[in-house]
């Protein structure tokens, strides 16, 4: 008989973009090509809909596995919904998996009386750790198939880096995406081809800085306007332009050479232990002032175009230290979990 999955997702702060329902879809994926019957949902249209929570709960009910990514603001805002979905899973065999959930992030403070079977936190060190219920470490990063693909072909670091592409997340909440541009701009060199991704949850006021920043610009730009994923956007780039979360990790994964801004403290420890490891360079922290972080991305920028060895170096590092393969030591996990629990 086979094993149902249900992944559930629940997107509402600026935290939460592209790459969370990415991975989700990977991991889904993956479960389809292991002979699993799979779906999944968006938890956010439950809050309006009691017809669409109460199928929810039956279809979790009769399933083995509910993985959920939640935003710890919808978590904060919404127990009672997420109560009645987990009431379910601890009274069924139904196993329940959480990313992003090491000891220091918000949603395990919040679900303090909620039990998982099995939480992933893809941050931390290099390779993976799996412990009792716990699976931590970079090498639990999962990634579509088609970046897989797509992993085997780039290879190029000396031709003329002409081709850069700025990607910060589902709304840039600090518009570094601007900055970018910004640093861009003062380089003394015209006509590069520039892609730059504009989330789904942009804010008004951002877009127009930016727009204004395009309008000086002696560059070629394109909008890549909020894709669900960016496995196309990667494809020809030379650098990447990019924030500390999920896209860096997809960067490093390809082999990219990068410019890295954190958003915060949190990303801020990991970027700097893929710095010392000479797989990406970094600009600083969002909360440093703009103008020297732009005079920062602008000077290393430069050393990048500048040093093919660099770029080579800096892209083979970045290879061995994101190796891919989270899912299928995720599944093996969730499979072990299933059959223990199935057994009780």
């Amino acid at each position: 008989m086979k094993k149902k999955v249900v992944t559930g997702l629940a997107v509402q702060s600026e935290k939460y973009g592209i790459g969370h329902a990415a991975r989700l879809k990977s991991l889904l994926n993956a479960t389809k090509e292991s002979g699993w019957s799979s779906s999944q949902f968006d938890l956010t249209p439950l809050v309006a809909s009691r017809t669409e929570l109460s199928a929810l709960i039956a279809e979790v009910g009769v399933s083995d596995c509910l993985v959920l990514d939640v935003d710890p603001r919808f978590v904060a805002e919404n127990l009672d919904l997420l109560d009645q979905i987990l009431r379910t899973v601890n009274q069924s065999k139904c196993i329940l998996v959480l990313f992003d959930s090491g000891t220091n992030f918000p949603i395990r403070q919040i679900l303090t009386g909620i039990q998982f079977d099995l939480t992933i936190c893809p941050y931390g060190p290099p390779g993976v750790e799996i412990t009792k219920g716990e699976i931590i470490g970079f090498g639990a990063t999962i990634f579509d198939a088609s970046l897989e693909e797509l992993r085997i072909k780039y290879s190029d670091c000396h031709r003329e880096p002409l081709n850069f592409l700025i990607a910060c997340g589902g709304s840039d909440p600090f518009n570094v995406s601007t900055m970018y541009l910004r640093s861009l701009n003062q380089l003394p060199i015209q006509n590069l081809d520039i892609k730059i991704v504009i989330g789904p949850h942009f804010p008004k006021s951002n877009l127009i800085e930016l727009m204004s920043e395009v309008e000086k610009s002696k560059h070629q730009i394109q909008f890549i306007n909020s894709p669900s994923n960016l496995t196309s956007s990667y494809v020809d780039v030379d650098i990447a332009l990019v924030t500390g979360g999920l896209t860096r990790n997809e960067v490093l994964f390809l082999g990219i050479p990068s410019l890295v801004t954190d958003l915060n403290v949190d990303q801020e420890v990991s970027t700097q232990f893929f710095e010392s490891g000479e797989c990406l360079f970094r600009a600083g922290t969002c909360s440093q002032e703009g103008e020297w972080l732009i005079e920062s991305m602008r000077t290393k920028i430069l050393e990048l175009i500048a040093s093919p060895t660099l770029r080579e170096r800096m892209s083979s590092n970045a290879r061995l230290l994101m190796p891919g393969g989270g899912s299928e030591i995720i599944l093996r996990e969730i499979e072990r979990i299933c059959t223990r629990k199935n057994q009780l």
